[in-house]
C-alpha cells in the first residue's frame, strides 16, 4: 500500500510544482478565496500536462494516459 500512496503523493507534489499558486500555506486564504475551485482547476491542468508530457506516474504504473480529446470529452 505504501508504494501506491507514494505515487499519489507524487501527483500532488507535481501539481504544486507546476502551479505554484496551489501551495496552500503561502498563497491560499481559506474562507477568503475559492480554494477548492483553484485546486480542482490546477489538478485538471496537471492531468492535461501529464497527457502531453508523460511524467513519472504513468510510467511507474506502466499505463498509457488517454488522449486530450478523450480526457476533455
Amino acid at each position: 500500500m505504501s508504494k501506491v500512496r507514494e505515487a499519489v503523493e507524487w501527483t500532488f507534489g507535481e501539481a504544486t510544482r507546476l502551479w505554484g499558486y496551489l501551495d496552500f500555506l503561502r498563497n491560499q486564504k481559506l474562507l477568503l478565496q475559492p480554494v477548492g475551485l483553484y485546486y480542482m482547476c490546477g489538478l485538471l491542468f496537471s492531468n492535461a500536462h501529464t497527457i502531453l508530457h508523460r511524467p513519472q506516474v504513468p510510467q511507474y504504473f506502466m499505463c498509457e494516459p488517454p488522449s486530450l480529446n478523450e480526457y476533455f470529452h
